[in-house]
Parts: structure tokens; sequence; C-alpha cells
């Protein structure tokens, strides 16, 4: 394929706005131009994923492939998955003709076409399977996923708050968090104990994301002489750009600033949340066909997205073709992902899956170097994933 631009159409309720020169790499990570290409990506991406995990289930069944080598092939696949996503959600957003004052719309169609290609899935690997009906807190499937489904409304809900209200690099590293903390979760309500590499690897792995992501912030930060516009950023800060004060009030920026702004705030509660519903993602996947555990957690989570989407009327005007093609590969990716992680959750602790889905971070930064043209320095983040990548290594070892 060539590099000369391919010329494209953006639409906004059928009307014609503008032809922009679309590189060929954003065809290539849309998965085509056009709605038949669209649809055969998201069908190989879908079917290749459910085939793979198939075939990993009945290898590791047989005792030809061994746990650690099966997490790996999945998470590896899932990780790859999820920068797709991450990279398609970015693109797309940035239409603000079409998604601006639409988020929760944007969440509910994508969520809730992941929650029916998951339903069609389930149905072509044996239907529901749902091991128990126990009614616990911390047992059985009805409750976990219940519980899942209501959780990641709100997690969903707050992500969206954060970016909105707050300078992305400021509440990106806060997820970070997550890996280290849930932990002790895993022990409340699983009973799972990490190893001494494990607890190593998991929390290298969390000062391995922090560390790449606030690098973005170093950046925004050296690019001006002047202060930051973000008023959180003036407040903690500051205009000084050297010594030691400046490197740790940006290093703590997120943490200091959880007072000063509310965007930050509703990022620690989506982190909050997560820590909640990860480990009943692992009940329920554990306890029924992981296609039909997360269709129905995602489906719960679309329906509330949907009715807050509805209440806020952001569905008026919506060019439904436009949204059909645009958001059709990225629910194709996100259920195929989630089939991928509900089978490493089967094979080893809910710890290491919440700490391995991380590994998608790096690959999201390259992907935006190769198919967004971001351009960022490498240095700092070279440090960053050196330490992921012990992490993962050392996660490995307590399989």
């Amino acid at each position: 394929m060539s590099n000369a631009a391919v010329p494209m159409r953006t639409e906004n309720n059928g009307e014609l706005l503008a032809v922009e020169e679309v590189p060929w790499r954003l065809v290539m990570l849309q998965g085509g131009r056009s709605l038949t290409s669209r649809l055969i990506t998201a069908g190989v991406v879908l079917v290749g994923t459910v085939l793979m995990v198939e075939l990993c289930t009945r290898s590791y069944a047989s005792g030809t492939l061994l746990g650690p080598a099966l997490v790996w092939l999945c998470m590896s696949l899932a990780g790859i998955e999820l920068a797709w996503y991450l990279l398609l959600v970015k693109l797309e957003l940035g239409n603000k003709a079409m998604w601006e004052g639409r988020t929760e719309a944007f969440t509910a169609l994508v969520i809730g076409g992941c929650s029916l290609l998951l339903l069609i899935t389930m149905l072509l690997t044996g239907g529901p399977a749902i091991a128990t009906n126990v009614l616990s807190w911390n047992e059985g499937f009805i409750v976990p996923v219940i519980g899942s489904g209501l959780l990641n409304i709100g997690i969903m809900l707050a992500k969206i708050k954060a970016k909105a209200l707050e300078d992305l690099s400021l509440v990106a590293p806060i997820e970070s968090s997550t890996p280290a903390i849930v932990i002790l979760f895993g022990i409340v309500f699983l009973g799972e104990m990490p190893g001494v590499w494990g607890w190593s690897g998991i929390w290298l792995l969390a000062i391995g994301t922090y560390t790449l992501g606030i690098r973005d912030l170093f950046d925004k930060l050296a690019a001006s002489r002047q202060s930051p516009q973000a008023s959180t950023l003036e407040t903690i800060v500051g205009e000084q750009r050297h010594g030691w004060r400046y490197q740790l009030s940006v290093w703590l920026a997120p943490i200091i600033s959880l007072r000063q702004s509310l965007g930050v705030r509703w990022a620690y509660f989506a982190v909050l949340f997560s820590l909640f519903a990860l480990p009943y993602e692992a009940l329920s996947t554990r306890n029924a066909n992981p296609a039909f555990a997360y269709c129905c957690v995602f489906g719960i989570a679309a329906a509330g997205n949907l009715f807050l989407a509805l209440y806020w009327k952001e569905f008026a005007g919506l060019n439904w073709q436009h949204a059909f093609r645009a958001l059709l590969l990225m629910s194709a990716l996100f259920a195929a992902l989630h089939v991928a992680f509900g089978l490493s959750y089967r094979v080893t602790l809910m710890s290491h899956v919440g700490a391995l889905k991380r590994l998608s971070i790096p690959l999201t930064i390259i992907g935006a170097l190769i198919f967004l043209g971001e351009r960022k320095k490498i240095g700092g983040r070279l440090v960053g994933g050196m330490i992921m990548t012990i992490g993962a290594i050392l996660i490995s070892l307590d399989m």
C-alpha cells in the first residue's frame, strides 16, 4: 500500500462537512474505509480470538499447554486488542461534530454492541454454562455479575467526567494505582494471596505504569515556558521549572491535586469502583461461560449509560449510519479482548490479570506514534517500559 493520502468524506447528520485527506495508516487502523471492509475486519478479530481461546482451553485441559504460557498468549492478544480499541476511541472522539456532548451515547453504543456480540459468541461456544447459583457477595455468579455490571456504570461515568473536567495528563496516571491495591481486594474477596514474585511484579508494573503516564505531564509542562493553562496545574506545579521541588511536585501532582480538582476526584472514584469490580469480574467469568458473564456485565453497563444518554437527549440528531460504521470494530475488539481476559481469570490469580492488563499502555503509546502521528519523548518512557517488563516477568514466575 502506498503512502499516498486517501480522500475520505466526513459527514454529520447526512450533510457533507468537509473532504479530508486521511493517511493510509488511519484507514488501516479503522479496518478500511467501507462498511464491508470493517465488517470483515471485525469478524476476523472476534472469530480469530474465540478460536484461539478455544484452542488454548483444550490444550490446557489436555496438559499440552502450561498455565503461564496460556495466560501470556491470552494477555498478549488482549493487550494488542485493547491498545487498538483505545486508539480507535481516541480517534473517533476527536470527531467533535459527531460526539461532542454525546459521551454517554458513545459509551452505550460501543458497550451495547459488545454485549450483543458476546451473546452471539456465548450461543456458539456452549451456552451460559453457569456453574453455581449460590447467592453470596463473594461467591457464585448472579451477585458478582450484577455487582460488576452496576459498578461498570459508575466506572465509565467517572472516567468520562474525569477526562471532561481535567487535563488528561493529570488524570491518566491515577489508574496505575489499581494493580497494587487490588491485591488486598483479591485477598478479601477471593482468598488469593500472591507469592513474593507476584507481589514484587505487581508493584513494579504499577510503578512502571505510573512512570509512563506521568511523562505526558512532564512533556506538557516542558512544551511551554509559561505556566500551564489548566488551573490545577498552575496551583500544584507553579511557574518554576527546575529543581527537586519542581520535579517532586510534578510526580505527585495527581495526588496533591485531589483536593483542588473535581476531575481528579472523579478519576479516583473510577479507581475505587474498579477495585470492587475486578474481583466480581473474576468470579463471574470463573462460574460461567466468560462470554456470557461479560455479556451480562456489559449489558447492565450499557443500559445504565443508555438511560443517561436518553435523559440528556444525546441521541437527538445522531447520524446512525456513521455511528454504526465507526463503532462496529470497537465493539468487536472490546468483545474479543474480554473473551481472552475471561480465560486468563480461570487460570491465574485475579491480581495477576489486573496487573497484566496494563501492558496495553506501552502498546497504545507505540500505536499512537505509528497510526496517530503523536510525537513523544522516548527516554523517560523507556524507563517505565523497562520497569513494567521486569514486573511482568516476575508475575510469570508466580503463576
